[in-house]
């Protein structure tokens, strides 16, 4: 399995990483692992998404939080539609000061 550095993706003095893509109806992004938590969001079409041994369909407009330690890829719902999606990339640092911050008000997005 890939495993994505997050250095991979950022420029020289960056700390974190946005992209944004349309993806053609027979794309598939194999399961993979990263060293950094992501945040992702469907804005046009659906994908299946395999995460951890399961399958789920996100639909346009969902938002999905991806920590460092899941394994996760995704797809079309369909070979007749394409589909876009939307990246942002952070540092576990980040996502764990995060955490440390909302835990107050309830907000678990770490284990």
């Amino acid at each position: 399995m890939k495993i994505l550095r997050l250095n991979q993706f950022v420029q020289s003095g960056e700390i974190w990483h946005f992209s944004r893509a349309k993806f053609s109806p027979h794309a598939q992004i194999p399961v993979h692992a990263h060293d950094f938590c992501e945040v992702f969001w469907v804005e046009d079409g659906s994908v299946v998404h395999e995460i951890n041994g399961r399958v789920e369909v996100i639909e346009r407009g969902v938002l999905v939080f991806i920590r460092a330690e899941d394994q996760h890829g995704f797809r079309s719902k369909t070979t007749k539609l394409s589909f876009t999606m939307a990246n942002f990339a952070l540092p576990m640092k980040i996502a764990t000061a995060f955490q440390q911050r909302w835990a107050d008000y309830g907000l678990a997005l770490l284990p």
